[in-house]
């Protein structure tokens, strides 16, 4: 009788290990979506506080800045004498790249990048946006046209959120593992089209 017993309780604290780390794994890999989930809807409550807790500014700006500045260098080398952006306008290359990467590496700018494919050139921009979006009620598109979002991890600290907008190539946003459960966005990759300095 006590063998069964011993027996008995042996299996099921096996099983009760098993359903944990079944329950661990799940929660584990499920954890970059459920940051995902969070970051939208504090952007739909505006609690720009709690968004912003996803988001790793300081290499998301680097990274945009770094392909901003690539594409603007590119656009010179191709167009010179004509582009306006030539010779004298190298002068206020940095400034603009620097007026569109702190408009757009915000809760609701990053929001609007990934679901529109749209860089905000300026804060009265964000806020006329807002405005519309109240008006019509739309939280996350402007646009009838709503992105193909794909979701997939690149190893097992990294996911990407893949957003392709009309006949743009997809805008990629690479989040980091912070911690076991905890996921930041940290690096952008944006289509050469978009990126396009004299578009702004």
């Amino acid at each position: 009788m006590k063998i069964q017993f011993e027996i008995s309780l042996r299996k099921n604290f096996i099983r009760l290990i098993y359903s944990s780390a079944l329950l661990f794994t799940g929660f584990y890999f499920s954890t970059p979506y459920i940051s995902i989930l969070k970051f939208q809807s504090a952007i739909r409550n505006n609690e720009s506080t709690v968004a912003s807790r996803y988001i790793d500014f300081r290499s998301v700006r680097s990274s945009l800045k770094s392909q901003l500045r690539e594409s603007a260098n590119r656009a010179i080398t191709n167009r010179i004498p004509i582009n306006a952006y030539s010779t004298f306008g190298l002068i206020f290359i940095d400034p603009i790249i620097n007026k569109i990467v702190d408009s757009t590496v915000t809760p609701f700018g990053l929001n609007l990048l990934l679901s529109q494919g749209t860089l905000i050139k300026s804060e009265q921009e964000i806020k006329s946006k807002r405005l519309n979006d109240k008006k019509e009620n739309k939280i996350y598109s402007n646009s009838p046209d709503k992105p193909l979002i794909r979701l997939f991890y690149n190893n097992l600290n990294e996911f990407v959120v893949s957003s392709k907008t009309k006949d743009n190539q997809p805008i990629k946003a690479y989040l980091k593992r912070r911690g076991l459960f905890h996921w930041q966005l940290y690096k952008l990759y944006i289509p050469q089209k978009i990126l396009e300095i004299n578009n702004y």
